[in-house]
């Protein structure tokens, strides 16, 4: 498996070729192009065409084989928007780009539920913590 900051680069990488591939050939649609990676959404891109919205979520694989992840949140939100949600599969990200382009990926693809409990470790230091040193 990926660690974290390995899945983090090659995703960085996808979202950037797709904005190319949008900026250059308006694809999979035409519209302003809006950026919504930091907004917890459920997808990375909005294309807005007068009052039409459509949601763009992009995924990158380093290879040309290999499967992807989805969020609860991201499948959910696939399901509401139907065929206003593009999958974007961006496959060998940094080596010229093959791009998959899934239009309503809720009604096409048939993906395996995975639940799992995560231990997390956290170290605190309270406030009196950092007062206190000299």
């Amino acid at each position: 498996p990926l660690n974290f900051s390995t899945r983090s680069i090659t995703g960085k990488q996808a979202e950037e070729a797709f904005l190319e591939l949008h900026r250059d050939q308006q694809f999979p649609i035409h519209g302003e192009l809006v950026d919504r990676t930091l907004h917890g959404c459920g997808y990375d891109f909005e294309i807005q065409q007068d009052s039409h919205v459509s949601a763009i979520e992009v995924k990158g694989l380093s290879g040309l084989t290999g499967g992807i992840s989805l969020t609860s949140k991201e499948w959910q939100i696939a399901k509401n928007m139907g065929p206003d949600y593009y999958l974007v599969i961006v496959r060998s990200v940094g080596n010229g780009p093959d791009f998959q382009i899934i239009k309503d990926p809720f009604s096409k693809l048939d993906p395996k539920r995975t639940i799992s409990t995560v231990i997390q470790v956290r170290w605190n230091v309270g406030g009196k913590g950092l007062t206190d040193i000299e």
